[in-house]
């Protein structure tokens, strides 16, 4: 296996360095919105995808198809849209708002996010 990756990283390198098509090709293809997209789920997805397989397979073994000869295509296809699914909400709902609580700490907004808090509680208690 390794091999083939190193192969495949000199081939990438040095159709980069001599611009062929093959580089124009990656390069449009890694900067499509759906690449940065799954680019920026990938700790989602990684986090995700093992749940999904799973879940995948007590579905399937559930319904009676996790012997039938199209298992293996059911649980590709069920693994790739449910981890997609999965990863997209993990991402929106957890890791962004946890990005933005980070870039608020580093900035020293969370303090004042804190104290306003504090002052609108207050004024809520002498009401």
């Amino acid at each position: 296996p390794y091999l083939i990756w190193a192969t495949v990283l000199l081939i990438v390198i040095q159709s980069k360095e001599t611009g062929c098509w093959l580089s124009r090709c990656l390069s449009a293809v890694l900067n499509s919105k759906i690449a940065q997209g799954i680019g920026q789920m990938a700790y989602s997805i990684y986090l995700s995808h093992m749940l999904v397989i799973v879940l995948s397979l007590l579905v399937l073994d559930s319904l009676g198809l996790a012997t039938s000869s199209n298992s293996p295509a059911l649980l590709l296809a069920m693994t790739i849209v449910g981890t997609l699914i999965l990863s997209r909400l993990t991402f929106i709902f957890v890791e962004r708002p946890f990005h933005e609580l980070g870039r608020r700490l580093h900035t020293g907004q969370a303090g004042q996010w804190h104290r306003d808090a504090m002052q609108e509680e207050r004024r809520n208690a002498e009401r």
